[in-house]
């Protein structure tokens, strides 16, 4: 990682195809995985005779931001996603959403390349749903519930490196490298509190298609 931050850090400084500068922007659709450390999760689910997770929550969202590279630029991102585990008739689903704010310090790697340092700055939302068997009736269901429901809201920053490349004039590929990390609020399950609060925190990563683009700013040479 640290061999390949400099070297994007000296292709940036020895302005590769003569730009200063270079606009962007546009906003797209985001496909990624959050790896978020369950540990204390996993922890506790078998000893309840639930499934425990294993893997990343699959992301669909969207991020937009915009600006000249040299120059901070502002924006936003959000995305939602679940993971699931199932055994027998039980099961496990954790789903999660998260907003923000986004802040970055775009350089440029020639005339098609930006790479950006950046934070998102937001918060989100956490639910973990557990089923404990199939109900067999309408009223099989309402005589004996099935599901519990936890819930909790946590404010999240998300620190990233982004890489943006524009194979056409009006198309970014646009990926995402990051750590989300999150000051959970307590869990609850209605109304409610629980005093044990686990975790949710763990590496983002994502790729988005942005429709926008970007063109030179300023033009300092022409070779």
């Amino acid at each position: 990682m640290r061999k390949m931050l400099l070297a994007a850090a000296l292709v940036a400084a020895l302005g590769l195809g003569g730009w200063a500068q270079v606009g962007f922007g546009g906003g797209g659709a985001l496909r990624g995985v959050l790896l978020l450390d369950l540990d204390e999760l996993n922890a506790a689910l078998p000893g309840a005779g639930f499934p425990a997770f294993a893997g990343g929550l699959t992301l669909a969202g969207g991020s937009g931001v915009g600006g000249v590279t040299g120059e901070f630029a502002f924006g936003g991102m959000g995305f939602g996603g679940s993971l699931e585990a199932r055994e027998g008739e039980r099961s496990a689903k954790l789903e999660l959403g998260y907003g923000a704010f986004v802040a970055e310090y775009p350089l440029a790697l020639g005339r098609r390349a930006i790479l950006s340092f950046g934070v998102g700055i937001g918060g989100g939302g956490a639910s973990l749903t557990l089923r404990f068997r199939q109900a067999e009736s309408f009223q099989d269901a309402l005589a004996s519930p099935t599901v519990t429901q936890l819930d909790t809201g946590f404010f999240g920053l998300l620190p990233y490196l982004r890489l943006q490349l524009a194979p056409m004039d009006w198309l970014l590929l646009d990926g995402w490298a990051g750590h989300l990390l999150t000051l959970p609020g307590p869990w609850r399950a209605g109304d409610q509190e629980l005093a044990v609060t686990p975790s949710l925190a763990g590496p983002f990563l994502a790729l988005a298609l942005i429709f926008g683009g970007m063109e030179p700013a300023v033009q300092t040479d022409s070779y």
